[in-house]
Formats: C-alpha cells, structure tokens, sequence
C-alpha cells in the first residue's frame, strides 16, 4: 500500500513533466510562432489562423477517439505514440515550404497531442487518485501552464535569433529525449486496486450515465453547449494573444514574457483552489461564473497602445493576468 502511494506521485510528476513539455511546446507556445509564419508564408491572418484552428479541431476530435481507445486499451502505447507523432510533426512543419504543407503538419499535430495530452493523462490519473482527485488533476493543468511560463519565452528567443525552422527542430529534441522516455517510465503497471480488470470490464465499473442515455440528459446537454461556448470565446483570443502584443509594438520576447506572466498566475492558482474542499461544489460554480465575465472584460479593454521596446503594462493586462489566477 506504501509503495502503491509512492508510486502514484511518480506518475504525477511524470505526467507534469510530460505536459509541461508537448503542450507547452505545442499548444502554448502558438502564438509565438504566429507572426513569423505569416511573414514567411505571405499569407493574410485568416490564412494561417486556420492552420492552428485545424490543429485545435483535429486535437479535439482525437480526444473522443482516445476516450473510446482508453475504455479498452492500456494508455501507455497510445501516449507514447501521440508524443512521437508531435516531435515527428514539428520536424516536418520545419521543413514546411506552403501553407498546405504546414497545415498537414498541425493537422496530425494535433492528432499526436491528443493522443498524449490532457485527456488521456486525466484518465490515468483519475484510475491512480481515488482520494485528492481534484488536487492531482490541478497539477496537470498547472503542469500545461509551468509549460507556457518557462517555455514560451525560451521558444521566443530561440526563434529571435534563429528563425522558426531552427526553433521547430530545435525544440523536436526534448519531446524524444524528455516526454518519452518519462512516458515510458512512468506509464507500466496500472494501480493495484485495477490489475484484476481488463480495460473492457472496467467499462462496466465506471459510475455515471452510458452514451446513450448521457446524450439524452437535459444537464449533460448543457454542460457541451456551455463548454463549447467557453472554448470559442476563450482560445481565439488566447492563440491571438501574442500576436494582439506584437501588433501593439512590443517585441516578440517581451510579448511572451508578457503572456508567461499570464500563465504564471494559472500555474500558481491552481492547485491552491483545487486544495479547498469546496472547489468542485459550489466554489467551482461561483469561480466560472466570475471569472469569465472578468476575462471577457479585460479583453475588450485591452486596446492596443504604442509601445517602446518594454513599456509599462496596461491596467488591463495586469487584470487579465489576475482573471487567469480565478479561472477553474
């Protein structure tokens, strides 16, 4: 029982680890390379918007398919092969000449980070942490953030003095030699209490509604309809964030420092809210229904300015990164 408790912090510091590095490299770190890719491929902002707006819909539509494939496989192969596929595909994006060929490349992107992102780490995570569930699962969001907050400036810097093509291949690298081998570490044996049932008997354990009947539920219904409001109205602004800055007169490294401050109050909230007892309940409920108001306010307010080469943040920015600490 000791070495099953022991055994289970492991897996969460892997699977932080593990994120930290593909969606930080990936996900978070979009807008950095937003701007260059449009001055190298002449494109307008609508023409490479949708390449990474390919990259989030293939993403989420790999999370349904990987929620089936984990009722009945193990998730070790499917994350490790989703974090091959990542590093394979920032190679090829490297060496992208056309914005078709760019697009393929975020296309089976974003298949291989939701192959081995959030939604298969919460599931393992959710098999080890039968007690403190809400706490382990903030560590894996703020594993995403401590991403963004550490890798998104040090992408900025790299592709400053290198280009985007060197930065592409360049930070390929730690997704074999760090994501992997961690995945591959840390992803063996399932947890004691679930050796005796196979990933197809576990199905019929699971509390909860089946498909069929879910997809019936007036609550679950909303729950998407809520959900997918949410994502339209916060990742456009979120993949649009550094390149908003950009555009305002700050230079790129500033910009994601800007933005890994941002990050950084969601990296350091997280698992302080996920701690209370009433976070999940009513706190969660009374979180969302504050703090995205908050962020759509501070959004509207955050009107470009003419910027030396690292002025003084807007008051909106500064509550922007406040709103960030609240969100759920």
């Amino acid at each position: 029982m000791i070495r099953q408790e022991h055994q289970k912090w492991i897996v969460l510091g892997g699977l932080f680890l593990s994120l930290f590095v593909i969606v930080g490299l990936s996900v978070d770190s979009i807008g950095v390379y937003f701007t260059p890719l449009l001055h190298e491929f002449h494109g307008t902002r609508a023409q490479l918007s949708i390449v990474f707006t390919i990259f989030a819909a293939s993403l989420g539509l790999t999370t349904f398919f990987v929620g089936w494939m984990l009722d009945r496989i193990d998730a070790r192969p499917l994350m490790i092969g989703g974090a091959v596929i990542v590093g394979l595909t920032f190679i090829t994006a490297a060496n992208s000449h056309s914005l078709a060929s760019l697009l393929t490349s975020f296309l089976v992107m974003g298949v291989g980070v939701g192959a081995c992102g959030m939604g298969p780490s919460a599931v393992v995570v959710a098999k080890w942490f039968t007690e403190r569930r809400a706490l382990a699962m903030a560590v894996l969001v703020a594993g995403m953030s401590a991403g963004s907050v550490l890798v998104t400036p040090l992408a900025a810097k790299i592709l400053t003095l290198s280009g985007w093509r060197f930065c592409f291949k360049l930070i390929a690298i730690p997704v074999f030699l760090i994501a992997i081998p961690i995945l591959a570490v840390v992803l063996g044996r399932p947890p004691e209490h679930n050796e005796t049932h196979s990933p197809g008997r576990a199905i019929n354990m699971l509390p909860g509604l089946e498909l069929s009947p879910a997809l019936r539920s007036d609550a679950f219904r909303k729950l998407v309809a809520v959900t997918l409001l949410t994502g339209i109205g916060m990742y456009g602004p979120f993949f649009h964030f550094i390149p908003f800055l950009i555009t305002a007169g700050y230079t790129t490294a500033n910009a994601a420092w800007i933005y890994s401050a941002n990050r950084w109050s969601r990296w350091y909230a997280d698992p302080r809210w996920a701690a209370w007892p009433i976070v999940g309940d009513v706190g969660g409920c009374w979180r969302s229904a504050t703090s995205l108001p908050a962020r759509g306010f501070s959004s509207c307010s955050a009107r470009p300015a003419t910027a030396p080469a690292f002025p003084a943040p807007r008051r909106s920015h500064l509550f922007f990164f406040m709103v960030r600490a609240s969100e759920r």
